[in-house]
Formats: C-alpha cells, structure tokens, sequence
C-alpha cells in the first residue's frame, strides 16, 4: 500500500491536481491499484492530499471528487459576484 500512496502522491504533485477517475487510470499499474480509493482516502485523512466533493446539476445524486496537492487554496466565487467580475483578456 505504501508504493500505491506515494504513486498517488506523486501523481497529484506533478499534476497539480486530478479527477479521481483520472487518478485510479494513472495508477493503474501500480501494484495494489485496486485499492487506489482506499489509499487515496488514507491520503486524505492523513492531511497528505486535499480532495474536493462536488456534484453537477444533471447528477445530482453523483458525488465526484477531485484530488489537489495538500496546502492548496480554494476560492469559491458565487455566481451573483461573478458577473461582476472582470477576468483578464
């Protein structure tokens, strides 16, 4: 499980950040893989990797995530300020 979580963490590193579809294609090959949920979540928890959950209003009943490097920011803009924004060209 060890060389799964430091090729999950690697990955992200590198990326930048990735659906967790994309991870569980990426470290495919590594040995273990089939626990790659499982060795993401131990990641999470231990403060190693940042995941955010989301849905999409055509599948509301869909949680997806979406894995960062740990000490990522995260801004939230809500859709009322974002008209108002100006967004460089």
């Amino acid at each position: 499980m060890d060389k799964l979580k430091q090729a999950i963490l690697d990955y992200i590193v590198q990326i930048q950040g990735c659906k967790a579809t994309e991870l569980m294609v990426a470290v495919a090959g590594v040995e273990g893989s089939a626990d790659a949920v499982q060795a993401a979540e131990e990641l999470v928890a231990e403060g190693s990797i940042m995941e955010i959950e989301y849905t999409v209003p055509n599948l509301p009943d869909r949680i997806k995530s979406f894995y960062l490097p740990k000490d990522s920011e995260i801004l939230t803009i809500p859709e009322e300020f974002r008209k108002e924004m100006r967004w460089p060209a």
